[in-house]
Formats: C-alpha cells, structure tokens, sequence
C-alpha cells in the first residue's frame, strides 16, 4: 500500500528554452479532471487536489520522459520541472499524445493494469519509446505470453530498455521479443517465468539480461556467435540446466555472469579464459565438475569468483594466487585437493576467502603470510579440510580480519593468547583434537572479540584471559577434557556458554548472587556435577543441565527466570514438580525426564499457557492426567512414558491442532479409545507419533477415531512435510538403525518414512485389524503386538507404501500372510510370530531378507525362512497351528530400533530414540524425546514467541 501525499510527474521536454511556438519550459503538466483512465493505482489515499494548466497540446507532446514518484512534499516543487498531483495513481488518457516520448517509468507505485490490451493502448503511440520501466506493476491478470504479446505488436521499434521485475509474471514468455533488435536492457527478474526463448541471447544489441529469481524457468545456453554485445547474464535461482558452451568465449564483451542455483553440470570450458573483460563469476550451487578453470584471461579487471558448491576436483590453479586484482574468493563445498597457495594471503585488494568443505592438505607456513597494514581481508574460512600443523599467529594480523574460520581440521599446539590480540569479533577452532590455549590468567583484551568456538579441542582448563573479554557473547567449549570447578568469574562475562560434555564436577561457588550476570544461554549437559542445582541469573532464556549428577529436589527459585528452554534430564532429582513450574508464562520446552520425580503431575498450566513440547517420561509420575494440559493450544509434543499414571485416555487433548507426538507408554492407563466421542469433527488433526504401548487398553483398535489425523492418512510425502514444519518450519533428518542379519545398519531417511508411528502394543485390544488401517498411508511404523487380535491380516496393508516396520506378533490372528505386503519395498522389520497363521509366506523383495524369528510359532507357516518347506500339493491345506509356550514368546525376535531426529532449519535439535521397538512388553519402548539440546539460535525464540502472541 503505497503512502498518501503528492505524486510526482518528472517531466522533460525535448527543448528547455521555451520559443514561443508551444514548447514548455521545464516541463508540462498532464490535465487530471475529467480524463479517461488507464491505469488505476492501489492506494486510496492520495491527495485529491490538482493544478489546472494552460500548457499547449504540442506542449504535452513534445515530453520526452516521464516518470512518477509518490509523497512528495510540496515545499519541494521548484520552477525548473511542472509537477502535477493526482489522486489514486490515476493515469489520465492525454498520456498517448506523448508521440516523442523516449522514456515512461511506472516503476514501484503497484500499479493495476486491468489488461493487456490496456498496455498497448497505453504505449502503442510512442514510436520514439527506448526506455519502459514497469518494475513491481501488478500484472496477474492473464499469463505472461500475453502481455509480452502485448508489447510486441505495440511496434515499439526503438525500445531499448524494457524493465519489468516482479511484476508477478507466470507462465511462458513467448517469442514477441524476439524481433526487437534494438533491445539492448531486459530485467524480468523476481517473476514466475516458466520458459525462456533461446533466441532471445544472441539478440545483436543485448547487452544486459536479468533472469533472477525465477525459480521455475527452464532453459538452457545456446551457442553464442561472434560477436556478441552481451556485458551482464544473471540466471541465478532459475532453472536453466545443461553445461555452457565452449562458444561463451566469444562474449568479448561479458563483465559479469551470475549463474549460481541453477542446474548447470559439465566441466567450464577452457574458453572462459579468452573473455577479456570479465569482472564476476558466480556458478556457485551447481552441478559442475572437472578441474576450476583457470582464467588465465587478459582480463585487467577480474575480481570476484563464486564457484561453491559444486563438485570441482583437482587443486587450485596458481592464477587465482596471481590476480591481484581479486576481492573475493569463494570455492566452498568441492572436491579440491592440493595446498592452500599462501600468496592468497598477500594479495593487495582481496577481502574474502572461502576455501571451506574441501580436502586440502598440508600446513600454513608463518613465513609466507605477510600482511599488510592496507590489507582489507575481512573473512577466512578453511573450515572442515585436512590441514595440519600448527596455526600461524600471522592469521590474527590482517588489520581489517573480522572472521576466521579454521575449524575441523588437523591443526595442533599450544596456543598463546597474544596470538588472538587484534580487531577480529569471530574465531571458529572448534574440531581441532590436538589443539590446546594456554590456560593461565594472561590479562590480555582483544577488544572486539565477540564470538569465540572451541568445541572438540584439547582444553583441560578453562583459558584465563577469557575473563577479560569485555565484548564476548558466545563462549562454545563443549566437548573438550575440562575438569574441576566452573569458575565463578564466567558467569558475568559471556551471554551464551556452551561447557557441555565434559568433566566438570562443581561450581566455585553455587550460591554466590548472580543478579549482574548478562548470561543468556547455559548449556551445562553431560559433565558430572553433583549435588543440588545451583542458584541461576534472572537472565537466563535457555538453560540445559541435563545428564548430570543433581540430587535432591527442583528448586522454587527457578521458576524466577523467564525461560524458554529448561531441560534437566538425565538427574537424580527426586520428589515433585514443583507446580509454578508449568505455570511459567514465557516457558516453551520443559524436560524432565528419566529423573526420580514423584507424585502428581501439577495441574495448573496457565489459561495463556504457550508451552510446545514437555518431556516428562522416565520418572514415577502418578495420579491423573492433568485437565489443564489442554489449556496449551501450541503443544506440539506430549511424553508422559514410563511412569505411573492411572487414568483413562485424554480424549480432552483432541482439539490440540498442533499436537504432533503424543506418548504415553508403561503408565496405568486403562478403558476403551472408541469412536463413540465424537464423528463429524476432526480429532488430534497433526496428531502423527502415538505410543499408547504397555498400558491395559481394552476394546477394539481405535482406527475409526485416529483417522481423522490430516498427517497420517496424507499419501505424499510434501504435503506431510508442510504440517510437520508448520510450526517451526525445520527441517527434518533421521537416523534410522535396525538389525540386518546380525549387524545394525545405520542410514538417514526423510520424514515421511519415519515419524509416522503408530504404537497401540502390549495392550488388550481385541477384534479383528479393520481394514481402514490401510488409509493410514503415511505410517512408517506400526506395532499391535501383544494384544488379543483375531482374524485375519488385512490386505490393505500393502497400501502403506512407506512402512518400514510392521509388528502384529503375538495375538490370535489366523489366516494366511497377505501377497500384498510383499509390495511394501521400504519394509525393512516385519513380526508375525506367536499367531495361528497358515500357508505359504510371500517371497521376493523384503520378505526373502526376513529371518524365522519373524514367523516362528506359526506351526501352519512353511517357507524358506522356516525348516519346513512348503509342499505344492498341501500347502493350502496347511494346519492351523496352535499358540507355541511361553518359551518360544521369550526367544522372538530382538529388533532394535533407534530413531534421531535433528532440527536444522533453525539449529533446533530434536532426538527421538525409539528403542525395542519390536522387542516383547517386559521391554520399553520409547526411551526418550529430547527437545533441543545445543546451539539454539534467536530464530527459534522469536518465531516461537510470534506464534504464541499472534492472537
């Protein structure tokens, strides 16, 4: 919506000295009152005033250019240039008398074109017409053929310049501009552009082409003739695919070229050396292999490479070393090999280097790093290569260095601190094993240091001259070999500390007043600190003290802190919860679990509650479920597992929209989960992890009343996807291990394959498996094991194509084993021991790789996995077996399934192991959800914090 005040018209004229035959001095005005109008803007509020003028016609038409600028103040108008307000963008019909005008910008005012055929009523007298600029119009009405259609035919024969970015374009282009030889300009950037004319680039006066930002536009390159007047191509976030030609070495002209997130492959041919005037490549996010090109080009203005993320190979040519007109440097995420050329270093004017993800090798030599004191080096990043050594001091001492980066690598020594005196703010040494800092108190301040990571080093102690850091925010030494005491001073000097997983056993002193402190996050987990939880700063948001050794009970005072993010798992804490704990207002993940917690769980969640995920399981919880739980309209994730809590099922949580996972296994939860609540209304509609395992649930499945979950029944796996990240818009990877023929096998999968889990195990359901379980098309893992189940195998089974584990072992089920689960190509676990089913078990694809444990106690079973095989003459004669004793039921099969789940989106980490998942009821079953362990950034608070004030 644009702002109200005055528009401005720009108007010149084609003479400025007035001669008395008509011509205007300094401009013209355009009259407003009583025009027909063509274009129609979106603000309502404009001025309704306007200037009456005496200007002739041939005044009007000898404009040459005219251009449109909205708020305007009208102190501002001066004498040397008319200007005339108009209410509402309205464009009177006068504007097509302008037969001399050369150039018309309607850029930015989001302006409405009611069609095409308006435009070329609008443009097609302006026969002198070089320059059209309609940047940001609203053209959504009718595909993008039309209106460059509409351009086309408006015989703009001397058009120049055609600027049309984000103009909401979609659909084809068409070939209208394919005969306009004069265009020399063409922005179509920021549009929905489907396809590209190739024609369209070897145009004899093309000079500029600006295809950014189409994200569906295909198309590929095509051979360039000689000579071409071709300076700037930008195809970056298109879908332009293929490899470049070597003829792009005839654009002797070419200064930039921007080709990065396309789909580009091939090798870059040599001929990119031979462009004499090249200034910028950008190829980065691509497909490319081969060796980098070596740009040995008589160019005297080369001075920015972007060739990341791509699969070059080989070393990094000495040219690159040699151009010392270079600004930037970025090859991250290759395939290079080779040495670091430490003239990269040296070169006058370079201010970036990005040699990140890679495999060099070797060292840096001190000797040969010369910096000087005009140096504007900014960034280095040789993060996660193979170089070894000790790490130069001359790296600190570029004048202007901000960000160093020489992480996960293979340097070692002791580091001095006088090393890190300079004006750098960010240093990464993290996954350095041999890496160590001298640990004394040296009072030494490096006066813009704010970001310092260490993780996976070799610190026994925590340096000294930390605590004289007066602008330190971010503190990362986890996973090192500190021991001892957390020193007091540390608590006043960072705002975000990262001590976990180490050897830390107390704090210097635990009571001390820490109302100064600035400290916003504390990762303390994994360390061995003992005894009660220490007093924490007001200030803390985050806060992880998990995997200690705590005692004792959970203080009040901690509901004193305004967190987000408490997680004390993994103690020796004891007694209750205390109940201003789930009534903290800005608390959003609470985990407490695999603690010694007693009693009943609070029941006071605030009428505002905005609590997301809360981990309670592992405990000795009991009492009811909380009622108040349903006050937490964001809940995402509910783990209430192993503990003993007596009540029925939560039908009360079912209008949670955002309830994802909800476990309650081995808890004393008892009565029926029928269909009977309620039919015509959605129930638990994201509701897509349900462990209700080891509890004594009778009746039939629930299948009737959990269908009516969106998530579980979804057949694709984007529209999955999109629920699943609704909330925090991360994005999912999981580890899956399960048993194969005696190993355990370990690999990533995608979110549809795995946390779609359906748990009802270890209960006692019974009835026949309905045969709507087969609309539960998302499900990656189900288990009705260890229930009273009868009748037969439904053969809608087979329609759950991402099932990866399926247990029904140990109920009564007869019949034979379904052919059509032998479509189910991801079924890596399947259990059908323990039930009376005959016939002969499906072969080919997954059912060849199962073992006998999968069917043993099924007497009437005969197939390859078993010792006896089928006869084809008997086979559907097969006796019904009968239920095999109890010492066949303690030797079924011991899968394990582990499932970790990662948050990367927003450097939220959130694990979901679920173990034994196949393994009889004397076993647990899901172990643990944890909820954000390390490293969550800003972006999680705030998104979190809008969605649970957006009401």
């Amino acid at each position: 919506m644009a702002k109200s005040g005055l528009v401005r018209w720009l108007l010149e004229c084609s003479n400025r000295g007035g001669d008395g035959n008509g011509e205007v001095e300094g401009g013209a005005e355009l009259e407003a009152g009583g025009a027909s109008y063509l274009l129609s803007g979106l603000s309502p509020n404009m001025n309704h005033t306007h200037s009456s003028s005496s200007s002739s016609a041939n005044g009007v038409a000898s404009i040459t250019h005219l251009s449109i600028e909205e708020d305007v103040d009208s102190s501002s108008l001066g004498s040397e240039k008319e200007y005339f307000p108009l209410s509402n963008y309205h464009i009177p019909l006068e504007i097509t008398q302008l037969e001399r005008l050369v150039s018309l910008d309607l850029s930015f005012l989001h302006l409405e074109v009611s069609s095409p055929n308006t435009l070329r009523t609008l443009i097609s007298n302006f026969s002198s017409m070089k320059e059209l600029h309609m940047d940001s119009m609203d053209l959504t009405i009718g595909p993008a053929e039309d209106w460059f259609r509409a351009i086309g035919s408006a015989e703009l024969h001397n058009l120049q310049v055609l600027s049309m970015s984000n103009c909401h374009l979609s659909g084809q282009m068409g070939y209208y501009l394919i005969n306009h030889s004069s265009l020399s300009h063409l922005y179509l950037s920021k549009n929905k552009i489907t396809h590209f004319p190739q024609e369209m680039l070897n145009l004899p006066s093309l000079q500029i082409l600006d295809l950014y930002n189409n994200v569906n536009l295909t198309g590929s390159l095509p051979e360039f003739p000689q000579p071409s007047a071709l300076q700037q191509l930008i195809l970056t976030r298109t879908q332009f695919s293929g490899s470049i030609p070597h003829s792009i070495g005839n654009l002797k002209s070419l200064k930039i070229f921007y080709a990065a997130n396309c789909n580009f492959s091939g090798p870059i041919p040599y001929s990119f050396s031979n462009l004499p005037r090249l200034e910028e490549l950008v190829l980065a996010q691509n497909a490319y292999t081969g060796p980098l090109p070596s740009l040995e080009s008589p160019s005297k203005t080369f001075r920015w490479l972007d060739l990341s993320f791509n699969r070059f190979t080989g070393s990094i040519p000495a040219s690159y070393a040699n151009n010392r007109l270079l600004r930037a440097l970025k090859l991250s995420n290759n395939l290079l090999t080779g040495t670091v050329p430490s003239s990269l270093f040296n070169l006058p004017f370079l201010q970036t280097i990005l040699l990140d993800g890679n495999q060099l090798t070797g060292e840096l030599h001190d000797d040969e790093i010369s910096p000087i004191s005009s140096s504007p080096l900014y960034e280095i990043n040789l993060n996660q290569n193979r170089l070894g050594g000790p790490i130069p001091p001359s790296l600190f001492k570029f004048p202007n260095l901000q960000l160093l980066n020489l992480g996960s690598n293979s340097f070692h020594g002791v580091l001095d601190p006088h090393v890190f005196v300079s004006n750098i703010t960010s240093i990464d040494l993290s996954n350095n094993t041999m890496l160590s800092i001298d640990p004394s108190d040296i009072a030494i301040n490096v006066s813009q240091l704010s970001n310092f990571y260490f993780s996976n080093c070799n610190l026994s102690k925590i340096p000294g001259f930390f605590r004289y850091q007066e602008k330190l925010k971010n503190l990362h030494l986890s996973n090192n070999h500190l021991q001892g005491k957390m020193p007091e001073w540390i608590w006043n000097v960072v705002e975000n500390l990262d001590l976990s997983s180490n050897s830390l056993v107390e704090f210097e002193d635990p009571l001390s007043d820490h109302s100064l402190s600035t400290l916003n996050t504390l990762f303390l987990s994994n360390n061995n600190f003992e005894g009660p939880i220490p007093i924490l700063p007001s200030s803390l948001t985050y806060v992880s003290l998990a995997n200690n050794k705590f005692s004792g009970t959970i203080p009040p005072t901690i509901c004193n802190i305004s967190c987000d993010y408490i997680n004390l798992s993994g103690n020796d804490l004891s007694a209750t919860i205390p109940p201003c704990l789930v009534n903290m207002s800005s608390l959003l993940v609470l985990d407490l679990s695999k603690n010694r917690l007693q009693g009943n769980i609070p029941d006071n969640f605030g009428d505002q509650c905005g609590m997301a995920r809360i981990f309670f399981g592992g405990n000795q919880l009991e009492g009811p479920l909380p009622r108040s739980l349903a006050n937490c309209t964001y809940m995402e994730v509910i783990d209430l597992g192993n503990n003993q809590i007596s009540d029925t099922f939560p039908f009360w949580l079912e209008d949670l929209e955002e309830l994802q996972a909800l476990m309650l296994r081995s808890n004393r939860l008892h009565g029926t989960i029928g269909h009977h609540h309620r039919l015509n209304k959605s129930s638990f509609p994201t509701l897509h992890i349900v462990d209700l395992s080891s509890n004594k649930f009778t009746g039939q499945l629930p299948m009737e009343y959990l269908r009516t979950s969106k998530v579980m029944t979804m057949n694709t796996k984007d529209d999955t996807h999109q629920v699943i990240n609704s909330s925090y818009n991360e994005d999912y990877k999981f580890s899956l291990m399960v048993p194969n023929k005696g190993q355990e096998l370990d690999y990533v999968v995608d979110l549809i394959s795995i946390l779609n889990v359906l748990d009802l195990s270890s209960n006692q359901f019974e009835g026949e498996i309905p045969e709507l379980v087969g609309e539960f098309k998302a499900l990656a893992a189900l288990n009705f094991s260890h229930n009273n189940l009868i009748g037969e195998i439904p053969s809608s089974l087979g329609n759950l194509k991402h099932l990866q584990s399926l247990d029904l072992s140990n109920n009564d089920l007869t019949g034979e084993i379904p052919s059509e689960l032998a479509s189910l190509t991801f079924l890596s676990v399947f259990n059908v021991s323990l039930n009376h089913l005959v016939g002969r078990i499906p072969s080919g694809t997954q059912f060849d790789t199962f073992s006998r444990n999968s069917f043993q106690g099924n007497l009437g079973l005969c197939g390859s996995q078993l010792q006896n095989q089928c006869n084809p003459k008997t086979t559907d004669d097969a006796p019904t077996s009968e239920k095999p004793p109890s010492s066949i039921e303690n030797s079924s099969s011991d899968f394990d399934w582990r499932f970790a789940l990662a948050g990367c989106g927003s450097g939220i980490i959130l694990g979901v192991v679920i173990e034994h998942f196949i393994l009889p009821k004397n076993m647990y079953y899901l172990a643990k959800v944890l909820a954000m362990e390390r490293f969550i950034n800003e972006t999680f608070r705030q998104r979190a914090r809008r969605r649970r004030w957006r009401n």
